[in-house]
């Protein structure tokens, strides 16, 4: 939950870090405990955030991110040796039914600032997916105690860089990025919502896809 640092409780803060930080190492822990070499390479991937330079009106999510990625690079060391591989996957900007949780008003910022990235457009869960499923494979089997940036670029930006430089609506996005999925909403295919457009981006996905071209 957003909220300024000096406004963040003493239980709001201990919460988030139970559920994300210590949360996070009891999964990890029981796998690990059960795992034998024997059975072949294991690997574990966390989910994250975007935390790399903090995160504004979220420091108990940002510290606790930050934990689970610092985690991933000494229990890389330490379990390496055991098979075993540990790497995040840190999303920027998400278009997905995590959105309904937000208030009016920061759906209304994403929609205004979506473009503020190298790639000038916001994500899809199926674009989060593919980079999880890339970890887990054995295509990735000599990567590890790694934070893979899955933000469009956006972790490279300072924010006010963004005003120098054009960006173009003229292209449509391919439709295996996951918005073609979204507005046809097809059952159990990448980038399918249970609501699916995310309330208050219907327009958005509209620009996006531009529709009649997919």
């Amino acid at each position: 939950f957003p909220a300024p640092a000096e406004n963040i409780t003493e239980n709001g803060w201990k919460t988030v870090i139970d559920l994300n930080l210590n949360g996070t190492w009891n999964v990890i822990k029981a796998v690990q405990s059960t795992h034998s070499p024997t059975n072949g390479p294991l690997s574990i991937v966390n989910v994250t955030a975007d935390v790399r330079n903090g995160k504004l009106f979220m420091a108990h999510t940002a510290a606790a991110r930050a934990g689970v990625e610092n985690l991933a690079k000494t229990l890389s060391q330490e379990w390496g040796n055991q098979g075993i591989r540990v790497n995040c996957v840190a999303p920027g900007t998400i278009l997905g039914n995590g959105m309904n949780n937000y208030s009016d008003e920061i759906r209304r910022q994403t929609v205004e600032t979506h473009y503020m990235n190298p790639l000038g457009r916001l994500g899809t869960e199926a674009e989060i997916s593919a980079a999880i499923v890339f970890l887990l494979s054995p295509a990735s089997s000599y990567i590890t105690g790694t934070t893979l940036q899955v933000t469009g670029g956006a972790h490279l930006r300072k924010g006010m860089e963004d005003s120098f430089i054009p960006y173009s609506d003229d292209y449509v996005i391919p439709a295996e990025f996951g918005f073609d999925t979204i507005t046809r909403g097809i059952t159990g295919q990448p980038g399918y919502f249970q609501n699916p457009i995310p309330s208050g981006f219907e327009g958005l996905v509209d620009k996006y896809t531009k529709k009649a071209k997919l």
